[in-house]
């Protein structure tokens, strides 16, 4: 025989526990707030401690309505834990098993007050039983949570089977009762099922607490391998772009190489052509004035290209090639560019124009002939013998425009984004020598000035090339000394 325990001080012992763990699981949700399993363990505690409350203010003869919002209160605090506990280990409570839950409880608690209000077993059976349903949910759900060490997952099913085993007992014990009690208070042996109600209730908080820490166990380890696999990544990227670099590295100095060999065998014809027109010079007494000029313009011509080659193409001093960034006079540049096809006997078929006075501007002189000649050159090679290329200057929004305009074939529309790529040429240059790397290379020594170039179709056939020179300031004009 169970010694007397006072109903109302077990209920107590309920309700005082169920509130401790609402408060600890507040400061746990608050602390992750986007975990929904925290916030349902709340409300279900919350929920379950004024459900016992009311059942331990219960007076003498409470009605209906009283009995079903205690016992709803009791039931919705069960399920909310259940559904929490569910959460924390990453699983949802089913809708038909909630949905059987609800349907058992009313089918109970209707029959119950509508046949026999004063038994309380009715009651006593229909709570047993939603909680047997949820006790069997919470036992399937951590044997299948892989999570959880072995021992802790058989530890929580022996704790459930023990609490099955409670039910059995004390839905037993309402048949053997004497005459039917509508007071659970009146009956001293749910006390002592109140007390194992408490205890169960924290056992489970308990349980519930170390989900939750195997959780986050879990997820840090899962954090951790994953950063040690980026790392991983990262690092096998990183060796992947050493052996780059250093693939890179080699051709780099394999080009710089045959660049110095191409430089060196250019040096050397240079050599005999300027050395040749020397010794012509010395040679003829008195050459014709026009004999002269030939011959000066040759050596000027040697003279630019081994300009050229130093700057350009020797490398075992300066690797990195930079522009000489001077003030230089426009009419000087254009002189330099008109006397390279007098040289090669195009000046004719080329018309210069500026609209401003003389002025002077920043840039790197050599580097804006070859742009320039290169530009004009195109022109005069996709356009019939009889027709001339136009070189305008002006300057425009602060910046040195340059136009190169001819009356060519043009530029297929496709190819307008791939020309000036190296070794490109357009679709329709096939009749023509070249190896497309006269608009690349202007096109890089432009991007040593900051500067652009755009190619369009000129209205009535033909393309315009336009560059573009930023100018830092205004330009210098130049005193005229007359």
């Amino acid at each position: 025989m169970l010694p007397a325990l006072d109903p109302v001080t077990a209920l107590t012992s309920v309700v005082a526990g169920k509130v401790l763990n609402a408060i600890i699981w507040i400061i746990l949700a608050m602390l992750r707030p986007r975990l929904a399993g925290p916030k349902l363990i709340v409300f279900g505690s919350l929920c379950g401690a004024l459900g016992f409350w009311r059942i331990g203010m219960r007076g003498p003869d409470p009605s209906a309505l009283y009995l079903l919002t205690d016992n709803t209160l009791v039931m919705t605090g069960i399920l909310l834990l259940v559904a929490g506990y569910l959460e924390l280990m990453r699983k949802r409570f089913s809708f038909r098993v909630l949905a059987a839950c609800i349907g058992i409880t009313v089918a109970g608690f209707a029959y119950g007050f509508d046949t026999t209000p004063e038994n309380v077993a009715i009651r006593v059976h229909t709570v047993n039983l939603v909680a047997l349903i949820v006790l069997i949910v919470i036992s399937r759900a951590v044997a299948e949570d892989m999570l959880q060490p072995k021992l802790l997952r058989v530890t929580i099913l022996i704790v459930m089977a023990l609490h099955v085993l409670v039910l059995f007992v004390r839905s037993g014990a309402q048949f053997f009762k004497a005459p039917p009690q509508a007071q659970l208070l009146d009956d001293p042996v749910q006390a002592w099922m109140f007390l194992e109600w408490g205890l169960f209730f924290s056992l489970l908080n308990l349980f519930m607490l170390v989900t939750l820490v195997m959780q986050y166990a879990h997820s840090l380890t899962t954090s951790v391998e994953a950063l040690e696999a980026e790392v991983a990544e990262r690092r096998r990227l990183q060796e992947e772009l050493s052996e780059r670099l250093a693939a890179e590295t080699t051709l780099r100095e394999e080009q710089y190489q045959f660049v110095r060999l191409v430089s060196h065998e250019l040096r050397t014809p240079l050599a005999v052509i300027s050395r040749s027109a020397e010794m012509i010079a010395l040679t003829l007494e008195e050459p014709a004035p026009s004999i002269r000029d030939r011959l000066a313009k040759i050596a000027s011509a040697a003279a630019g290209l081994f300009g050229l080659i130093d700057r350009f193409l020797i490398t075992e001093r300066h690797q990195i090639i930079g522009p000489e960034i001077e003030m230089t006079a426009i009419d000087a540049l254009l002189e330099d560019v008109r006397q390279h096809f007098v040289a090669v006997q195009q000046d004719g078929r080329l018309k210069i124009s500026r609209d401003h006075a003389s002025i002077a501007a920043p840039f790197d002189r050599a580097m804006m002939v070859t742009v320039l000649t290169n530009l004009i050159d195109n022109g005069l090679k996709y356009s019939r013998a009889e027709e001339t290329v136009s070189l305008s200057v002006s300057v425009l929004d602060g910046k040195l425009v340059f136009r190169v305009a001819d009356k060519g074939i043009g530029i297929v529309e496709t190819d307008t984004r791939k020309i000036g790529q190296r070794f490109y040429r357009g679709a329709n240059t096939t009749d023509t020598a070249g190896v497309g790397i006269g608009l690349y290379s202007a096109r890089k020594l432009i991007d040593y000035h900051a500067g652009t170039i755009s190619l369009s179709d000129r209205e009535g056939g033909g393309t315009i090339a336009e560059v573009r020179l930023p100018l830092a300031a205004r330009p210098t004009p130049i005193q005229d000394p007359s």
